[in-house]
C-alpha cells in the first residue's frame, strides 16, 4: 500500500467551519463534497483516518 502523499491535520476551528458548511446545505454540492473529503482525511479526528480508497468509495 502506498504511503499517504499528504497529511491532513485540521484544527478545531477548521473542523467547526467545515461542519457548519455541511450542516447548512446552502453551498454548492461540490463544496460540500470537498468538505466531507477534508473531514474524512483528517488525522487529528477521534475516529481512524480513512484511506484514499475508502474516501474515493464514498
Amino acid at each position: 500500500m502506498p504511503k499517504h502523499l499528504y497529511h491532513v491535520m485540521l484544527s478545531d476551528s477548521e473542523k467547526k467551519q467545515l461542519l457548519s458548511l455541511i450542516s447548512k446545505g446552502s453551498c454548492p454540492a461540490r463544496t460540500i463534497m470537498h468538505a466531507n473529503i477534508w473531514l474524512a482525511a483528517d488525522e487529528n479526528s477521534s475516529s481512524k483516518r480513512k484511506t484514499e480508497a475508502e474516501i474515493a468509495a464514498r
